[in-house]
């Protein structure tokens, strides 16, 4: 968990509310769109998630 703290400190700052439900609806929508079948499993070695943004 101390790993990952630097990327989610802020959900323990008290989050302005707009910025909690966005974040939300970001992760809804990945795990909607089954971003854990790939990267949930030995799948996670040859996805690149990112790919699409860049």
């Amino acid at each position: 968990m101390h790993l990952v703290y630097p990327l989610m400190q802020w959900v323990f700052e008290d989050p302005q509310p707009a910025l909690q439900q966005a974040a939300k609806r970001t992760g809804d929508a990945a795990l909607h769109e089954g971003q854990l079948e790939l990267t949930g499993t030995d799948r996670r070695f040859d996805t690149d998630l990112l790919n699409v943004v860049s």
